[in-house]
Order: structure tokens, then sequence, then C-alpha cells
């Protein structure tokens, strides 16, 4: 090119611009667009969370002026309401199911999903699991699933049920302690989106 057309010097701006855009490109990738680029079950699993249950998301326990949040409870109803909490608490000794799921890898089903028991603690509760008091747990999904009861006694893994669903259902579990107490039934909404 003769020394005076303007696209040899479009050339060299280009030229010298490719490299930093090169370069920020993988980064962006990398940061802003990472669970856009994961593979398929890890981005269904990144937007069945964020997307659906966050839309337009304000946290009710901060004050957020008039914006229309409800007025609180009155005193009475929050009290008795706060010593039900406390209550069951109580009653299940701090020990709870919860569930968690990711996009199923078996055909025909929507959800793997693992359910276990957790233990919360509360100022002068006990802590059934870290004190092995469990001795096992029995779970109910219903006759879709098991013909029977199943019975878990892995108490390293807090008593770890893993199951396939294609639709949402209601899990009920009977704790079984060792010192002869009582069992104590706990129950969990086993929920995902569903196509």
């Amino acid at each position: 090119m003769d020394g005076g057309s303007w696209v040899r010097e479009l050339l060299a701006v280009a030229a010298v611009l490719s490299i930093p855009a090169f370069l920020i490109a993988p980064f962006l990738l990398l940061t802003m667009f990472r669970p856009q680029i994961q593979g398929d079950p890890y981005y269904a699993l990144w937007l069945a969370r964020t997307q659906p249950t966050f839309r337009d998301f304000q946290a009710e326990n901060v004050t957020l002026g008039p914006s229309g949040i409800e007025p609180p409870l009155t005193a009475d109803s929050k009290d008795d309401l706060e010593t039900k909490r406390i209550g069951i608490y109580e009653r299940h000794g701090g020990l709870f199911l919860v569930h968690a799921w990711r996009p199923s890898l078996e055909e025909g089903q929507v959800a793997d999903i693992v359910v276990e028991s957790h233990q919360h603690s509360y100022p002068g509760g006990q802590a059934p699991l870290d004190e092995e008091l469990v001795e096992s747990v029995e779970y109910e999904l219903g006759p879709k699933f098991f013909d029977e009861t199943v019975v878990k006694t892995n108490s390293k893994e807090n008593f770890r049920l893993e199951v396939s669903a294609y639709s949402p259902m209601l899990c009920l579990a009977r704790v079984h302690f060792r010192d002869g107490t009582d069992a104590i039934d706990l129950y969990q909404y086993i929920d995902f989106p569903t196509p």
C-alpha cells in the first residue's frame, strides 16, 4: 500500500486493538457469563435456582420504607407464632428434613434428589446428629417410589436418601433414636421446576 493510504492506518489500529479484545473476551466469559457456558445440567440448575424464584425479589425482613410492605404482626399474634416456632424446634430436637436436586441424569425423570436429615442448633437444644443419638430414619415417598418404607442407617451421611422423580412429592420420615426415645415424624415437600 502506498504511503498515503488510510487503509494502512486502519489495519494498524485494528491489529493493536485486537490484542486486548482477545484478552478481555475470555475473561468476560469466565466471569460475567460463567453460568451460561456450563454444561446443560449445571446451567439448567443455575436457571432454576435464580430465575423464577428470585424474580422481583425484595427482602421482606429489611425495612424498605413506604413501598407497600404489609404492617408487622400485632404483638399477640407475633408472640403466639414465635412460641409455636420454638415449640417445633423442641419437639423435633432441632432435626429437620432438607433436600437438594439437580436435573436428572436418568431417562424419563426430571430431577435427581437427595433428601437428608439436618440439625439446627438452638440455645439449650440437643444435637441428636452430632451426638449420634439417631439410630435410623425411615422414609415414605409413596407407592410410585417404593413398595415399602426405606430405612437408612448411614449416620455419617445424615441418613441420606437418593431418588429420581418426574414430579414433586411429599416425603415423610420417621426418626428412630438409639436410647428408646419415642420416634418423631418429619416431612418435607420435595419441589423442583417441571417442564
